[in-house]
């Protein structure tokens, strides 16, 4: 897993990852643990894993009241609240009509969205922190610990969402065992 402390520029680009251009169903999926409330993050998204900076291709993040958000294109799904220091299997998927936010295999929230097709873009993949720029984006980058993110060109099933959940490679009561998930 890797560790963020929210500071600026505190993140992993990975580049131009093109599996999902052109994509018309998506799903992000991480195991995320938030170690602290950022004093000063009011507004914004504070990215897990998100693609965009001059298109809006898609973000799973958290905003300033640690809900988790999936936004694809302009359709945001938010999910309940975190707490901080707990630890949580998030994922967010995009089927061609829906986005739903899944929590430790449970569904926690949804929204519309038809017909999308994620740009093909330059922009790059990060995780721990936007690379985009303006209002929806935060200042601030993700303050924990983040393991096991992944990205498909598909959209996950509630039985594929709750099996990653259930075979998770680590023990959700200690996620420090390993090391090299992401």
């Amino acid at each position: 897993g890797l560790r963020f402390d929210g500071v600026t520029q505190s993140l992993v680009d990975c580049g131009d990852t093109t599996i999902i251009d052109g994509a018309t169903k998506i799903s992000v999926e991480a195991i995320i643990q938030p170690e602290t409330k950022q004093s000063g993050f009011t507004a914004g998204i504070v990215t897990i894993v998100g693609k965009s900076k001059a298109a809006a291709c898609f973000n799973l993040g958290l905003d300033p009241d640690y809900n988790v958000l999936f936004k694809v294109g302009s359709a945001t799904a938010t999910s309940s609240a975190l707490t901080v220091g707990k630890v949580y299997h998030v994922v967010g998927t995009y089927d061609g009509a829906t986005l739903s936010i899944f929590i430790n295999g449970n569904l926690n929230g949804t929204a519309t969205l038809a017909s999308y097709t994620i740009p093909d873009t330059t922009d790059h993949l990060s995780i721990g922190q936007g690379l985009g720029a303006g209002p929806s984006y935060s200042s601030y980058g993700f303050a924990g610990n983040i393991y096991r993110a992944r990205l498909w060109n598909k959209s996950l099933s509630q039985t594929d969402v709750t099996a990653s959940y259930e075979s998770a490679s680590l023990d959700f009561a200690d996620q420090w065992g390993e090391q090299n998930l992401v």
